[in-house]
């Protein structure tokens, strides 16, 4: 059995089938990658991950399930990403987002389908939720910064906050991602001087 929201038509029991559904999912990362989420098929998925469709369909009822998967596994490794690098860090502001941006870009660099696969989020009602579950995510973590640092924010106003932070991370970092090196250096300099000029005048000390 498996959960409604599972994106999964069945659970793995053994270390094999898991093994192959990492790799579908690996897969269909450098599929989005390279063809883009909406001319990506499960055939195409099957066959860079070296495996019969039907191993896909044992798994996963179409790509969209496959697309959910693959966000649900970002979510998670997001989580685990901020659970390491920020949530308890004391260091002031500028440190903070250095830290933050820096997470995140190498985050974007070591899974270059985040960017295709959000994009393909918006222009799918099927996979809306998966879109906007990693943006809350996003939302979240930054509003956990805030309040960590500046408990005494009103919580709409944090939320707000949080939200344009996590739009302007989302956008800069989907941007650069597939830019030549010296272009996305540049790039995620300015989005880290963009977000502390923001945050100064968003958040300013009493």
């Amino acid at each position: 059995m498996v959960d409604e929201e599972s994106p999964l038509r069945r659970e793995p029991q053994q270390a094999r089938a898991k093994e192959r559904i990492v790799r579908v999912l690996d897969a269909a990362e450098r599929v989005f990658v390279n063809l883009g989420y909406e001319a990506a098929t499960t055939n195409q998925i099957a066959a860079e991950a070296g495996t019969s469709i039907g191993s896909i369909y044992e798994f996963f009822g179409n790509k969209q399930a496959v697309a959910r998967a693959l966000a649900e596994r970002y979510r998670i490794e997001l989580q685990a990403l901020y659970d390491e690098v920020v949530v308890d860090d004391p260091g002031g502001r500028d440190v903070i987002v250095a830290k933050v941006v820096d997470a995140l870009d190498g985050f974007y660099s070591a899974h270059p389908g985040m960017g295709p696969l959000l994009r393909g989020c918006r222009g799918s009602e099927d996979l809306q939720a998966a879109g906007l579950a990693l943006q809350a995510s996003l939302i979240e973590h930054v509003e956990r910064l805030i309040a960590v640092r500046r408990g005494e924010t009103d919580p709409l106003r944090r939320h707000v906050v949080a939200k344009m932070c996590a739009d302007i991370l989302q956008g800069v970092l989907d941007d650069a991602s597939d830019k030549p090196d010296p272009e996305r250096v540049a790039l995620v300099a300015e989005l880290k001087l963009v977000l502390t000029s923001y945050l100064a005048v968003a958040l300013p000390r009493a």
